[in-house]
């Protein structure tokens, strides 16, 4: 185990499988497992390393890499040169390498959080590209200090600064299509979500997982927060919306409102 992740004992480094009361309390933990398809453990992960996959006329390519095995996304339009890259957890030259063989550039680095799990290789990529890099306004704080992005224990001490900060709600123009920026805090207090209405898509970082959510116990880490941006702000989006988190497997809004461990807090 990860030396951070022996600090902040957990069922795994990045989520929590069972629901908390309204206390923070853990409840549930046995049905919440038996609910689990095998689909989202290590196997799941290994079977998501570099898939590609076709969302309209968005390509989204899935890198699996970093020390917890991240997801960082590379989304495209077939024939453009332009990209985003979302979370890059490590290796800014293999993600390079990777842009390479697509045919396609990053012109812009969205941080859905600043665990150093997610951005380990964002001063490589600024330095080789010079492009923008886009994060919560109030993540700043978390991103500039190692001590709370805990990345000294994941690979290195990392500091980011002079990112872009996003308001909720805010909107930026990416290869053509609108993205929106939902404010989601409870994993760390300036996470958000990248939502492309239009192409139903939602990049949700470590705030929604397949069947799970992230965990809280990090620093600047809230439960109720997080319960409020799962049920009030992601819940709610429409049920066909693909959801491509910062670790293990794809899913569906529909399916969470189903089987996610807090989607019994709608609309409470």
């Amino acid at each position: 185990m990860i030396k951070a992740f022996r600090r902040y004992p957990g069922s795994f480094p990045y989520m929590r499988r069972n629901a908390p009361d309204r206390r923070g309390a853990r409840i549930g933990a046995a049905s919440a497992r038996s609910r689990l398809p095998e689909r989202c453990g290590r196997r799941t992960l290994m079977k998501e390393r570099e898939r590609r996959y076709k969302m309209g006329r968005l390509t989204v390519k899935n890198n699996v890499i970093g020390p917890i095995g991240t997801n960082c996304y590379i989304i495209f339009e077939e024939g453009k040169k332009e990209a985003v890259v979302i979370d890059p957890a490590a290796d800014g030259a293999f993600i390079l390498a990777q842009c390479r063989k697509l045919g396609v550039e990053p012109a812009a680095i969205l941080l859905t959080h600043g665990h150093g799990d997610h951005i380990g290789g964002v001063l490589e990529l600024k330095r080789a590209l010079e492009i923008p890099v886009y994060a919560g306004e109030a993540e700043r704080a978390l991103l500039a200090d190692p001590a709370l992005n805990l990345s000294p224990d994941l690979g290195g001490a990392v500091s980011v600064k002079g990112v872009e900060g996003l308001q909720d709600g805010q909107e930026l123009f990416l290869l053509g299509h609108k993205w929106q920026a939902i404010a989601t805090p409870g994993h760390t207090a300036g996470g958000v979500c990248f939502y492309l209405e239009e192409d139903k898509l939602l990049f949700s970082g470590d705030t929604l997982f397949h069947m799970s959510y992230g965990r809280t116990d990090f620093p600047t880490g809230d439960t109720r927060a997080l319960i409020r941006s799962i049920t009030e702000k992601l819940l709610v989006l429409p049920e066909d919306v693909v959801v491509y988190p910062g670790h293990e497997s794809q899913t569906t809004i529909g399916d969470e409102r189903r089987y996610n461990p807090l989607a019994g807090y709608l609309g409470r």
